[in-house]
């Protein structure tokens, strides 16, 4: 799916072609953007890595399976925008862009990037 863009509209984030987890394992883009749906599913896999994008800074938080179902309710939970239609922002003003990413090893990692 490709979206014509206004010329002051921000760009889909992340912001980085590639990442570098804390554990050295380095993840690359795939062409894929995930609804709310799907992207809850994946959040809570447990053999998925999961990180959150923060605006601003671009630093990533690394979830631990122990954490995702609290910060999905938290945070991402009605706020997943994929473009097709609008959703409100979250009580700290974000909506998330869920992409997915692949490693070396073929694991997936789950990347919710804030939007403000």
């Amino acid at each position: 799916m490709q979206h014509n863009l206004p010329m002051e509209e921000t760009t889909w984030r992340p912001s980085r072609v590639q990442w570098t987890a804390p554990d050295g394992a380095v993840w690359r883009r795939q062409a894929r953007w995930v609804n709310e749906r799907d992207a809850r599913r994946l959040v809570m896999r447990a053999a998925s890595a999961v990180a959150v994008e923060h605006s601003g800074t671009h630093e990533l938080t690394w979830l631990a399976p122990e954490h995702r179902a609290s910060f999905w309710e938290a945070h991402a939970g009605g706020h997943v925008d994929d473009r097709e239609d609008p959703v409100p922002a979250n009580e700290d003003g974000f909506t998330y862009h869920v992409s997915t990413w692949k490693n070396a090893t073929g694991q997936r990692l789950v990347l919710l990037s804030e939007m403000c």
